[in-house]
């Protein structure tokens, strides 16, 4: 308990330090920012396997905060397999973006502030996760929607900036008070905040009404549509998707920290922790569903037509947070969350990448202005090349584990909405495919196309710590799908047991491999997904074929 509750202060305390000692430590802040985050990563990986090979649930509950009339909130913090492995995947990324924040931002004079503000964000993301109470929950909601203002408005004398950090603020600010109507509904119906005591006595509130402008209403179904709304402002789903690509006004390791782990990963927590609620309302998982295919589609088919480096790994951003509500409406908690750690990875390591090519072409975004990096920032390169392959799901890498889960479960839904939402996420499937090595083909194999040849003369090596980063997210986006696949969602696996709700069905796992032939189906749509990866880098090398063939019959 002691090394889970650290983990999570460690990084408040870095922002207290820089905040007040700041000016006076100087260049030493910013190495105790790296230095706490790096003894979180330490001691919430002695609490992971505390917590995941004794099968615990650890609670602490702390002095009451809150007192009014029979309403009674304590401190509650709860390290069950869920919030153990999110942390984790949290504490890792965030640590990677603060050795590389060192880089990125070494000659920005407010370094110091902007570490501060990267600690902070950490915490509150930590505390979200750790927290056993709706209230508590609320509270961390809240200063991670208030980090990220302060990190996308970082440059406030851009007013870009200060445009996209309202609109974040604005767009949030609508989830944020659907989210604290559900949890007043939540605290008047049950009398409680704590998720353990709802989650017991759920089922004895299924018929009770709710009357609302005359009308009635389960309550289980509204508080379903608050959770639903703030879940999707959060995470940027349709209609809501519109604050996202606009953050990428902040500096690269912001964009990173808030695709990758924090901002937008917590809306997809809220929908994990509230699986009971939502298995009790039927209508929400198939909105869940739809909803999340539309995103998936809207996301890939717009990043791949944008020309901005960090706009097309934002979109895809959107795009991947879709498959995650997908799985989520198919009941699929544990798939759900399964893609959500790989997709930290890999998205993170996509977003430092992107940041070092930005850093190096002189502030250059437009990938058709670039070329020619290959040989230039070959590990730039290796790294992308691996991150783009876990992105479109190319088979053996991190990507294509849980991608193919969520793809496998809507297969053998069995229904038209099945049906419907798969060829929809196929569709998106071959989109992320094609822009993922679209940027590798503009930035990296065509010949150089700079606007200017100053910056192409101006490209030098920066130095080994920002591939130190680079290097942990590359080795995690290879890896972490493949050794964690068995232990998340393996045949037999109980490590979500009593965590998430679970249909008492065939392990989808043997459903996808054997009881799918019963459908009629045939083996050439299991498969197709696998296919569909594989489209873009085979145009790609094509059209560089074909590049390559002109380029050089204009020399001859």
């Amino acid at each position: 308990m002691f090394f889970c509750l650290i983990s999570v202060v460690l990084p408040l305390t870095s922002f207290v330090v820089t905040f007040f000692l700041g000016n006076r430590l100087g260049s030493y802040a910013k190495l105790i920012t790296v230095f706490n985050i790096f003894f979180s990563v330490i001691f919430i990986s002695i609490g992971v396997s505390e917590v995941i090979k004794n099968s615990l649930i650890l609670t602490v509950k702390s002095h009451y905060w809150l007192k009014c009339a029979s309403l009674h909130i304590q401190w509650g913090f709860a390290f069950d397999n869920v919030s153990v492995l999110m942390i984790l995947m949290v504490c890792i990324v965030s640590l990677c973006v603060h050795i590389y924040s060192c880089y990125y931002m070494s000659e920005d004079p407010h370094i110091t502030r902007f570490m501060g503000y990267l600690s902070l964000f950490t915490f509150f993301m930590l505390f979200l996760l750790s927290s056993d109470n709706l209230i508590q929950i609320f509270c961390a909601w809240e200063g991670v929607g208030l980090c990220s203002y302060l990190l996308i408005n970082f440059w406030f004398t851009r007013v870009e900036a200060n445009k996209a950090a309202i609109k974040a603020v604005l767009l949030n600010r609508i989830g944020d008070y659907s989210f604290f109507f559900s949890i007043a509904l939540v605290l008047v119906v049950f009398k409680s905040s704590e998720l353990t005591v709802i989650n017991s006595v759920l089922p004895y509130f299924v018929s009770q009404q709710i009357y609302l402008l005359n009308y009635s209403f389960g309550v289980i179904d509204v508080i379903c549509f608050g959770f639903l709304i703030a879940a999707f402002c959060k995470s940027a789903q349709i209609g809501f998707h519109i604050w996202l690509p606009d953050a990428m006004e902040g500096p690269t390791p912001v964009s990173a920290l808030i695709h990758a782990a924090t901002m937008v990963t917590a809306g997809v927590y809220l929908v994990l922790r509230c699986s009971y609620f939502f298995e009790l309302a039927p209508i929400f998982l198939k909105i869940l569903i739809l909803a999340g295919g539309l995103t998936a589609l809207l996301g890939a088919s717009t990043a791949f037509f944008q020309y901005d480096i960090k706009k097309i790994i934002a979109y895809s951003t959107c795009s991947q947070l879709g498959y995650m509500f997908v799985a989520c409406g198919l009941s699929r908690y544990d798939i759900s969350l399964f893609h959500l750690i790989n997709h930290g990875f890999f998205k993170a390591a996509l977003f430092l990448c992107a940041g070092i090519i930005i850093h190096t072409l002189s502030g250059e975004q437009d990938i058709r202005k670039m070329g020619g990096l290959k040989k230039v920032l070959p590990l730039v390169y290796s790294s992308m090349l691996i991150s783009s392959a876990a992105l479109a799901g190319i088979p053996f890498f991190s990507g294509f584990y849980s991608k193919d889960a969520i793809m496998g479960n809507l297969l053998i839904l069995n229904s038209s909405l099945g049906f419907f939402s798969y060829f929809i996420c196929l569709l998106a499937a071959l989109f992320t495919s094609l822009y993922s090595f679209k940027i590798l083909f503009l930035v990296f194999w065509i010949h150089p196309n700079y606007a200017s040849r100053i910056n192409y003369f101006k490209i030098h090596f920066s130095g080994y710590l920002p591939y130190v980063s680079i290097f942990i997210l590359t080795v995690m986006s290879i890896f972490s799908g493949f050794y964690l696949k068995d232990f998340m969602i393996g045949i037999g696996s109980n490590t979500f047991d009593g965590l998430f709700y679970h249909k008492n069905t065939i392990d989808f796992l043997i459903d996808y491999e054997f009881i799918v032939y019963d459908y009629n189906f045939n083996a050439f749509y299991k498969f197709l997904l696998f296919y569909v990866s594989f489209f873009g880098p085979f145009w790609y090398i094509h059209k560089w074929f074909l590049y390559r063939s002109n380029f050089l019959q204009k020399f001859k």
